[in-house]
């Protein structure tokens, strides 16, 4: 209802909820709102709204797309971490800090929209685990001698914000090749080695694997992707550029 005025840290954490509309009466929101919300899809944030709080919406595993409000000025730690199907994000001429791992583990994230008056200021890891390699950013034209530094020039394509339409959101979709559980993203099309504890014996990691008419480049082998698993071998091809943590811990 309009009297809202505060909404308090995990207020909506780890429901079923999955769209919401918060009110512009709203004017205090603390951290952690949407944590782990893995049915989230679609979220109104108020006009006047000047901070994305901490985690506010860590591993909400559904979000496809931000919108964020005109006057947000800063982007706190992992406040969209873990949001593996995020595709598109707008932010406004307001922003000036984007904090620590504020958009870490978005494998998806096809759309980076960038209107700030001036280069934001960028925390450690902002885009760690996003493979913005990948991604588009889009920056007033008049702007693009500044962004000269990583990792903004790790972007696959810097262009001029005018020319943003957004896209459709890729696909992603969990798959058994060969024994071996991977996550497919058509975004790139590369591929993560996903959660194998079942395994054993001697297992190769392939630089590609091919599901339908894609094929997709084996570039990750994700955190305790086969931690407690029987496996006694494995050959990893040079197509991979990360491990994560305890991948193999307890083989």
């Amino acid at each position: 209802p309009a009297t809202v005025k505060t909404i308090g840290m995990t207020a909506f954490a780890m429901t079923g909820i999955e769209t919401m509309v918060i009110p512009n009466s709203v004017v205090n929101i603390e951290s952690q709102l949407f944590q782990d919300c893995k049915r989230l899809k679609s979220v109104t944030l108020p006009t006047g709204m000047t901070t994305i709080p901490t985690v506010m919406f860590s591993g909400c595993t559904a979000l496809e797309e931000i919108t964020l409000p005109s006057q947000v000025r800063e982007i706190e730690w992992e406040a969209f971490c873990g949001c593996t199907t995020l595709s598109y994000v707008y932010m406004d001429a307001a922003v000036t800090e984007i904090r620590d791992k504020a958009f870490a583990d978005c494998p998806n994230l096809l759309q980076f929209v960038c209107n700030a008056a001036a280069v934001p200021h960028l925390g450690v890891d902002v885009f760690k685990g996003s493979y913005v390699e990948y991604t588009t950013l889009y920056i007033p034209n008049s702007l693009k001698s500044n962004y000269v530094s990583a990792p903004w020039t790790n972007f696959s394509t810097i262009a001029d914000i005018t020319t943003a339409t957004k896209q459709p959101t890729p696909a992603v979709r969990n798959t058994n090749i060969g024994g071996i559980n991977y996550t497919l993203f058509d975004k790139g099309y590369f591929a993560e080695v996903a959660r194998n504890e079942s395994l054993t014996g001697n297992i190769t990691i392939n630089p590609t694997v091919t599901d339908g008419a894609n094929t997709y480049s084996v570039v990750t082998i994700t955190p305790q992707a086969f931690q407690g698993s029987q496996i006694t071998g494995v050959d990893i091809a040079n197509s991979v550029t990360t491990i994560g943590r305890a991948a193999f811990e307890g083989c």
